[in-house]
């Protein structure tokens, strides 16, 4: 488990590029909330789907930093809705 958390913290720290926008603290904080909610399911869904919903997070993430006009949160929760589906199974 706490291996899976440390491959986790280091795909984010090597993958996640610092977005330097107007809006960086926004995404910024809404990333760390996202992680937060997607550790809930570590022991609850298969690796798989577990990596589709972190690598899927950080494209949101990317798109937030970029300024477009897109809902990083509305993409955000769609993802942890996924796995608590997914979970419930």
């Amino acid at each position: 488990m706490t291996r899976l958390r440390t491959v986790v913290a280091s795909f984010i720290i090597l993958a996640v590029p610092v977005a330097v926008t107007a809006n960086s603290k926004t995404c910024d904080s809404g990333f760390k909330r996202q992680l937060a909610r997607l550790t809930v399911y570590i022991d609850k869904v298969p690796g798989a789907e577990l990596a589709n919903a972190l690598h899927n997070s950080v494209q949101a993430y990317d798109v937030c930093g970029a300024g477009d006009d897109f809902s990083s949160t509305g993409k955000w929760n769609d993802i942890v809705d996924r796995l608590h589906r997914i979970s419930t199974k």
